[in-house]
């Protein structure tokens, strides 16, 4: 696939399985992002980055470099912050990962968790599709090699990944219907004069 990968700035060709692929080539190149370089590759400011490390919401980066799990984080919360509450997005993270700084208590990694939401999401985008349904049959498929590290981890996860879809697609919606608005302003403009 062609196009912005989810999430982020860059415009290249990526693999919806791996959409994390092409970011994980760039962190074990440099060793990681700067905080500037992590928050033009998100499009937001250094400063919000920060504050999502000062409330736990991020691991706080080794060597002032921002690693893979740093990374997959920021840009998940990034994707959501328009249409979900921070907390809420913190909450939610913590429901499938736990503690920020413990892997043990995951269900998934980050960069997989990305990879999931970007197939559904990029599928979605492809038949222009976005009915519940649809999303569910993504989801699963998505999860289809996913092994459960206990009993309930499939269903939390398969929620959350609902939750983060519903969410993505809203805001993506929202920006549309704004664009919309502003083209039916013109318009009106237009049959005005």
């Amino acid at each position: 696939m062609t196009g912005n990968i989810p999430g982020t700035s860059l415009v290249q060709s990526f693999d919806e399985n791996n959409a994390f692929g092409s970011i994980g080539t760039v962190l074990a190149a440099t060793g990681g992002l700067t905080l500037s370089q992590l928050a033009e590759l998100v499009g937001t400011e250094a400063t919000t980055i920060q504050n999502w490390v000062k409330r736990g919401w991020v691991e706080n980066p080794g060597n002032r470099r921002y690693g893979e799990v740093q990374t997959a984080r920021v840009i998940i919360i990034n994707m959501l912050k328009s249409t979900l509450r921070l907390e809420d997005i913190a909450r939610l993270m913590r429901i499938v990962n736990g503690r920020v700084d413990d892997r043990s208590d995951d269900i998934i990694p980050d960069r997989e968790l990305y990879n999931y939401l970007c197939f559904v999401i990029c599928r979605l985008e492809e038949t222009g599709c976005f009915t519940h349904e649809h999303a569910e049959e993504l989801i699963n498929e998505s999860m289809s090699g996913y092994t459960p590290p206990h009993e309930r981890a499939r269903d939390i996860l398969f929620t959350a990944l609902m939750t983060m879809t519903m969410a993505y697609i809203s805001s993506e919606l929202q920006k549309q219907a704004e664009k919309n608005f502003e083209k039916i302003k013109t318009l009106e403009r237009s049959t005005a004069a």
